[in-house]
């Protein structure tokens, strides 16, 4: 099994090594805080199902359009919405893993909502622009967690929404963080996405979710540090 990070933004269909036709081309995001941690579930999931994956790690934006254009096997981890939006996908059924999506903002502010509030989410998330909405907010997408975090310090945005356990890991870098107000809005189970052309893999990787579920290795291999 072989894992490999492709970080070309330019290359429209880049070529991936001799062997690259034996194996399934599985994007994951880049960028994301435990994007390392994805790709090694990623890659566990398919070496225990008994199946070959590439990954192909570049920005949400780029995979969607291989994903749109057929170049992929399918993505790691989407939420049951991105993959809905594709007619050539289909989710296997056990969720990878579920995180919550929370909203947070400074101690010395009130609660964003309502159509004078301007909530930060990351640029191509789905779940949170929802969340926005269904307050009645306005969003702002960024391309960063570290941007959206300044500007709300800065007071340009009245809160940000990401998943708590992202939250945890940048609170440390800045001290500010530790006074801020949160609040959950969002369970947000991830599921691995298939191209519907690899069907029969289907029943082999929801075994390997489950398996890997049960004794626990997701959750350690999400609690490591990214290596």
């Amino acid at each position: 099994m072989r894992v490999l990070l492709l970080l070309l933004l330019a290359a429209p269909a880049p070529v991936l090594g001799a062997s690259a036709a034996d194996c399934l081309r599985i994007g994951v995001t880049s960028g994301a805080l435990s994007s390392a941690a994805v790709a090694r579930i990623t890659d566990r999931i398919f070496t225990q199902s008994g199946s070959c994956a590439e990954i192909i790690s570049l920005p949400s934006n780029r995979l969607t359009q291989l994903t749109e254009s057929d170049q992929l096997d399918g993505e790691a981890l989407k939420i049951a919405d991105y993959i809905q939006q594709h007619p050539n996908m289909m989710e296997v059924p056990t969720a990878v893993m579920h995180l919550t999506g929370s909203l947070y903002w400074p101690d010395t502010a009130a609660e964003p909502s309502g159509p004078t509030a301007t909530i930060g989410v990351m640029l191509g998330q789905i779940w949170p622009r929802r969340a926005a909405q269904e307050r009645g907010a306005a969003f702002f997408e960024v391309r960063g967690y570290d941007q959206m975090i300044e500007m709300t310090h800065l007071g340009r945005l009245q809160g940000f929404m990401m998943a708590a356990q992202a939250f945890t890991l940048l609170r440390p870098h800045y001290e500010y963080l530790a006074q801020y107000k949160s609040k959950a809005v969002a369970d947000i189970p991830l599921y691995l996405a298939i191209n519907r052309r690899q069907a029969t893999l289907v029943p082999a990787l929801d075994k390997a979710i489950r398996a890997m579920t049960e004794s626990g290795e997701i959750d350690r291999e999400m609690k490591a540090e990214d290596r």
